[in-house]
């Protein structure tokens, strides 16, 4: 009966140890794995429509895509520095008033799909008066997720240059840094041409009828304008430009639901 025992055990380490392909967040695969499928029922992280994942959890002014397209995001001007993050203990600080601009660009383009899920997580010091952007393929006819004309709301468009419409909603926190609070914000395109905004998990605004984007194929843009556009951009001005830190930016291949993407902001909300 003993044998018996140490048997199981043993057969239970080894599957354990061969499941912890890589880490993510300092936990294995397996485990943050095991930890979502209990708010969404499945594994959200390994999801295979995945095309672009920066944790941006290191001291670098580089990130690695771990979504296993390949991707590398360059910070380009001065290297501020990374400060403590949300979902690792480094997250790179950006400040587009710098000479250049002190932002993140994805080296190749994305494809997007005809449906997909832009996020990531963002905790600003200060912000300009208009339309800052968090992550934009082109503003005129591709994606933007950003703020709205105030700076104080948050803002989603898919678009083509015929129609403008946005998805706006939820309050840009701003407080005393480095106390700003963290917030998780995406926009989300179906199959129907309808977009959503979600702040911290949570549907803000009303869903808005959006078009195709008139360009599928571009360079992402964090922080900034994307090498591609620069509509409403000001060069080397802090006008559009983010003032303080962005993390775990993410771009599905379809649209997530609500209850996917509040099992994002819960596994990493602590």
């Amino acid at each position: 009966m003993k044998r018996f025992s140490l048997s199981l055990i043993f057969c239970a380490a080894t599957t354990l140890v061969a499941q912890n392909y890589t880490t993510y967040n300092g936990l294995p695969v397996s485990r943050v794995s095991f930890l979502r499928s209990q708010y969404s029922g499945h594994n959200v992280f390994s999801d295979s429509s995945l095309l672009l994942y920066l944790p941006m959890t290191g001291q670098q002014g580089s990130a690695l895509d771990d979504s296993g397209h390949g991707f590398v995001a360059t910070m380009a001007g001065t290297y501020i520095g990374a400060f403590a993050g949300k979902t690792g203990p480094y997250a790179p600080y950006f400040k587009g008033n710098s000479t250049p601009n002190n932002v993140m660009n994805v080296s190749s383009a994305v494809t997007i799909p005809g449906t997909f899920t832009v996020s990531a997580w963002v905790k600003p010091n200060a912000l300009a008066s208009n339309y800052v952007r968090i992550v934009e393929s082109f503003y005129q006819t591709g994606f933007y997720l950003g703020t709205n004309s105030t700076g104080t709301a948050f803002e989603w468009m898919v678009k083509d240059p015929s129609v403008v419409s946005s998805a706006t909603g939820g309050t840009v926190t701003v407080g005393t840094w480095p106390n700003t609070a963290w917030q998780m914000v995406t926009g989300t395109y179906d199959s129907s041409n309808n977009g959503r905004l979600y702040v911290n998990g949570t549907q803000v605004g009303t869903t808005q009828a959006f078009t195709n984007p008139g360009t599928t194929t571009l360079n992402i843009g964090i922080g900034w304008c994307s090498a591609t556009s620069t509509v409403g951009c000001s060069p080397n001005s802090p006008f559009n430009a983010w003032d303080g830190q962005i993390q775990g930016v993410r771009i599905y291949g379809r649209a997530l639901s609500q209850a996917e993407i509040q099992a994002i902001w819960m596994a990493e909300n602590h």
